[in-house]
């Protein structure tokens, strides 16, 4: 249970292109005989490695999905002792995984983030996505695993395809089990925290992360009224200009 309800929803990596360095958010680990301290203790280390010193690598893990167990790939850096040295300290994963690619979503994000270090493209570009957020409400949670029950099961009732509504009959009878763990994940995106970086990181790289309504209008995807107010509200409210930034 405290694996699962306890800690931080995701460890992220911050490339400061000024400083030169890596920042690595790191979560630590728990006292397992502990067992009894079921909340609290989110414990962290943040990890500082010059840019120079970055090796990439495409690793292949094996991952555990609804079909089975299947290979896909990651983007690992390396860190050496030095620039240049073939002598690896640590390693530490970038972003998700991919499958059925062969590697080229894994070599396309290397191949982004070395020319942002090297200052031959900007941040974000049109068609840019950002990765999408894994939470759900409570509701779609409750009835995940339903495709005929909860919020979205009227495209499925419309969609006029016998093999989704004989799908649907034969899981109706696993609802109480398809709840209880659609709730368990649930309970673990709402208790996990959110991680943030300390203030001294942020001022070196001059001030709070971009919104992703701010990104998303750097990458030419324009976000509704509603959305462009409430951007413009939390960046007056820093003390900033209600326009958003551009970024080289």
């Amino acid at each position: 249970m405290r694996i699962d309800f306890n800690g931080f929803r995701y460890t992220p990596v911050l490339l400061n292109r000024g400083a030169g360095k890596v920042h690595v958010f790191e979560e630590v680990g728990f006292d397992v005989l502990a067992f009894w301290k079921l909340w609290g203790g989110h414990k962290y280390v943040i990890h500082t490695y010059d840019w120079d010193c970055v090796r990439a690598e495409i690793a292949q893990v094996m991952v555990e999905s609804g079909n089975g167990i299947r290979a896909e790939t990651g983007l690992v850096f390396a860190i050496t002792e030095t620039p240049g040295s073939h002598l690896v300290k640590a390693r530490f994963g970038v972003g998700t995984t991919s499958a059925y690619d062969g590697g080229r979503a894994m070599l396309g994000r290397w191949e982004h983030i070395r020319r942002f270090m090297r200052r031959e493209a900007p941040l974000m570009q049109p068609g840019d996505k950002l990765f999408a957020d894994w939470g759900v409400t409570f509701w779609e949670a409750l009835f995940s695993l339903q495709p005929l029950l909860g919020p979205g099961s009227g495209e499925y009732w419309k969609s006029g395809k016998w093999y989704i509504y004989l799908a649907g009959v034969w899981i109706l009878p696993l609802l109480p089990y398809t709840m209880f763990a659609g709730l368990m994940r649930w309970l673990s995106y709402v208790l996990k925290v959110e991680p943030k970086w300390p203030d001294s990181i942020l001022a070196s790289i001059g001030g709070e992360p971009l919104s992703r309504e701010e990104i998303e209008q750097l990458t030419h995807v324009i976000p509704g009224p509603r959305k462009q107010v409430q951007a413009g509200k939390r960046r007056k409210s820093k003390g900033l200009s209600k326009e958003t930034p551009r970024i080289e």
